[in-house]
């Protein structure tokens, strides 16, 4: 939800729905976790693949994704220069990990390419 609101106010709370700024959100988080290797690929794909089905967005390419990196910086769940974040590691497990703003802005440029 932490880049859904990024999105949502990058887009100008009007360019996308606000289940369409969840939905690019969570594909985010879901390949952020592929990346750092909590998140099983076989999973992403699971979750991207019902999101399809419901019609929902999931390509990043494209999106205000990096502006909306940076919007996070000024998230409440900031600490200092890192930034909590919530990823799957199977269906109904998460783990929560801090991530440096500098080496997510490096990854989301990843992702927007």
């Amino acid at each position: 939800h932490t880049r859904c609101h990024a999105l949502d106010a990058k887009g100008g709370f009007g360019h996308w729905s606000h289940g369409e700024a969840v939905s690019l959100g969570l594909v985010a988080a879901l390949k952020l976790g592929e990346r750092l290797g909590t998140t099983p690929t076989v999973i992403a794909e699971r979750v991207l693949n019902l999101l399809r089905s419901l019609g929902l967005p999931v390509g990043l390419k494209g999106s205000d994704l990096l502006a909306a990196t940076e919007l996070i910086s000024h998230d409440k769940k900031r600490a200092g220069s890192k930034l909590r974040f919530v990823f799957v590691k199977e269906i109904g497990e998460v783990s929560i990990q801090w991530l440096l703003l500098e080496d997510l802005r490096e990854m989301m440029q990843a992702l927007a390419d």
